[in-house]
């Protein structure tokens, strides 16, 4: 499935483990996505770019028309995984990006029916993979109960109301490692077809033995169970680490897990909206 390119995407983030996979393959194939005609911009400079853009001190006018120019040529994809705050600013106040709402303020002046890019994972992911000390010592001061309420669905809901006439999608972990084509396609467009390693997202998501018998199936040519290959041999972030680091025990971890999920559910009912 070959998706028609919007004229404008932007990966909003957050810095999940996959969100940061998909960051690391738009910097490395830069070059290979313009041949293909898209213009495609890692975080470095896209977040910078559309905060930029998102200064309320400067008049709309001025603020579309220099974002326009910097996102000449079209269709440009935008990996913009700190647009909803740096790590740190992830968990404060008992809430997930608290400031994201404000922050995001006027990017629909910008964005207007621009293709956006959310990719949640289950909180523990999440609090380890965005690698902020910061980050890591507010979770262990937070109880579990105020954990259990971090909602990915309430922050996709305010996503959409800041930028109602965009379309969302929203791409889990697993969808991302075992669904590959379809999330390349729905990123990058026909642009997809110039990427030199379909399965990339797929190995970020695996342990170095399912990385093995993966590579091994494609040497032989045979058709990869990617669905089987995920159950088996997910990177799995380790229990005693999650403790540790986040003050998260075995069945907290669980509850996040099932919270996740239920968000998941959440979103699906949002318009607009796309779940891979």
């Amino acid at each position: 499935m070959t998706l028609d390119t919007p004229s404008l995407t932007i990966v909003i983030g957050p810095q999940s483990s996959h969100g940061l996979s998909l960051n690391a393959l738009i910097r490395t194939q830069r070059q290979r996505l313009a041949k293909a005609g898209l213009t495609a911009l890692p975080s470095r400079i896209a977040s910078p770019l559309i905060r930029r853009n998102l200064d309320l001190h400067l008049s709309a006018s001025e603020r579309v028309i220099d974002f326009s120019r910097a996102t000449t040529p079209r269709p440009a994809l935008l990996s913009a995984v700190n647009l909803l705050g740096p790590p740190e600013t992830a968990l404060h106040r008992g809430e997930l990006f608290p400031d994201a709402a404000a922050g995001l303020a006027g990017l629909g002046d910008l964005a207007g029916a621009a293709h956006l890019v959310l990719m949640p994972e289950p909180l523990p992911d999440f609090l380890l993979a965005a690698g902020s000390e910061v980050l890591e010592a507010r979770a262990r001061r937070t109880v579990w109960e105020t954990l259990y309420e971090l909602s990915w669905a309430d922050l996709a809901r305010e996503i959409v109301e800041a930028v109602p006439d965009a379309t969302l999608t929203v791409l889990t972990p697993r969808g991302t490692a075992t669904r590959p084509r379809e999330v390349l396609d729905r990123v990058f467009g026909p642009a997809s077809s110039a990427l030199p390693d379909l399965y990339s997202l797929t190995r970020a998501a695996m342990t170095e033995t399912g990385t093995a018998v993966l590579d091994r199936m494609l040497f032989e040519g045979t058709p990869p169970p990617l669905d089987e290959l995920h159950t088996a041999f997910r990177r799995r972030t380790d229990r005693a680490d999650v403790a540790a680091r986040l003050g998260i025990d075995k069945v907290t971890g669980i509850l996040l897990e099932q919270r996740f999920a239920e968000d998941l559910d959440a979103i699906a009912a949002l318009p607009n909206t796309v779940i891979v």
